[in-house]
């Protein structure tokens, strides 16, 4: 059993709850979005506030894709476990042009009344907080909306003034004390265990583990941030990563990326004296922006032999990469 990067990128872009599974939206989940903006009272306290036309759902998941591309997060759709149709989307946006995170959710009327927007909403601001590290999230809603000011309040969230006394909405907000936290990297390996194992139950011969403990050949043990294993035979070992490699100089960028690889390694070679079949990964949140310095990043790890994927890259936009190439 061979976990690939496709799938890999897919795993980081989502969340598992105890009875759901968020991913990342993509491109073609443009029919579903229409669907859902096409309904007068599903709408009606959302911001455009009336049933949307296809032009303003394609539009809708353009504006979604391009917050992941730019930003690292964004909004998920939210399915029932062994479901394949969504019921509904939740996720964290910034809210238009300003800096202010927002938590967003609506769900087809299917499902309302069955807590799913709460449970969907908290593994998302727990995300915010814990995992990307946000001092801040704020929610915002229309008074007549009580169910939707229900779920807030269910979240921890408190009432705060709006910018203006004109503006009609109600705004919510929690900050990052607020919410009782694991360390971030326990949170981090915790999401993707859960959600490698939920991808990969059926699997007849193969176990995932999260912070997986291992000698290294200094004698030091070491923890893997994801360990898949198929047999007897070690499928990947991957390892995340926060690196601003935007804020280094080229020869910082080289050092640094020679300094992970060793870090990879240390782990694989253990594995390779126990006869074991090694594929080794490394895992960064933001592509950098720097001219050249993607290529240079990923040229450095691949002369280690090691593949890089990148958090805010999609499927697409990988394939589309690579082909320009």
């Amino acid at each position: 059993m061979k976990i690939t990067w496709e799938e890999l990128i897919r795993l980081i872009r989502t969340l598992v709850t105890e009875r759901l599974e968020l991913r990342a939206v993509e491109k073609t989940d443009e029919a579903f979005i229409q669907h859902f903006m096409d309904d007068e009272e599903r709408m009606r306290y959302l911001p455009l506030g009336r049933a949307g036309t296809a032009e303003e759902a394609r539009s809708s998941t353009t504006k979604r894709l391009a917050h992941w591309r730019r930003h690292g997060f964004g909004c998920f759709l939210v399915r029932l476990h062994g479901m394949d149709e969504p019921m509904g989307y939740c996720g964290l946006e910034f809210a238009g042009d300003s800096k202010r995170v927002e938590i967003v959710y609506g769900f087809l009327q299917s499902v309302w009344g069955k807590g799913y927007a709460t449970e969907a909403a908290l593994a998302c601001v727990r995300y915010g907080l814990c995992e990307l590290e946000l001092q801040v999230i704020y929610g915002s809603v229309l008074p007549a909306n009580t169910a939707s000011e229900a779920v807030l309040q269910k979240l921890g969230m408190k009432q705060t003034t709006a910018d203006s006394c004109s503006d009609p909405l109600r705004y919510y907000v929690i900050h990052r004390n607020d919410l009782a936290q694991e360390p971030l990297r326990l949170k981090r390996g915790k999401r993707f265990h859960t959600s490698v194992q939920a991808e990969w139950e059926d699997a007849a011969a193969g176990s995932v583990s999260r912070e997986k403990a291992v000698t290294k050949p200094n004698g030091r043990t070491g923890r893997i941030d994801i360990y898949v294993e198929a047999d007897d035979a070690l499928a990947a070992v991957v390892e995340i990563k926060h690196s601003d490699w935007d804020a280094m100089t080229p020869e910082a960028v080289r050092r640094n990326a020679k300094r992970y690889a060793r870090q990879v390694w240390n782990y694989i070679e253990s594995q390779l004296e126990k006869g074991r079949d090694v594929s080794p990964g490394v895992i960064f949140p933001v592509r950098p922006l720097t001219p050249g310095r993607l290529e240079q990043v990923e040229r450095l790890f691949d002369e280690e032999g090691i593949p890089v994927v990148w958090q805010d890259e999609s499927i697409e936009d990988l394939r589309n990469r690579k082909g320009a190439e």
